[in-house]
């Protein structure tokens, strides 16, 4: 069963997709303002609450965020490069 599962995301390539390698958000958490960086050139950043509502979308050249007008609690950065992404827990306080 694990064997089928493991090619079927060979074959989709779920690890290319979802991944973006060595993607840096700091600080951690944050209050006013959060930096990204990575080895990728970012296209896209989208910050999400926990419920999956999006509260912002960052397509800008910048990969510094403000943060401080965002209600404190803990949300999800869906951070894009090309066809790939990577998604970092953010607590914003």
């Amino acid at each position: 069963m694990q064997e089928i599962f493991a090619e079927e995301l060979e074959q989709f390539n779920f690890k290319k997709d979802f991944e973006i390698a060595d993607v840096k958000v700091y600080p951690n958490p944050a209050n006013s303002k959060i930096n990204i960086s990575s080895q990728f050139k970012i296209d896209k950043i989208d910050l999400y609450d926990m419920l999956g509502k999006l509260i912002l979308t960052n397509k800008s050249e910048s990969n510094v965020i403000d943060v401080s007008a965002i209600t404190n609690g803990m949300y999800l950065l869906k951070i894009y490069s090309g066809e790939r992404s990577s998604t970092k827990k953010l607590v914003i306080n």
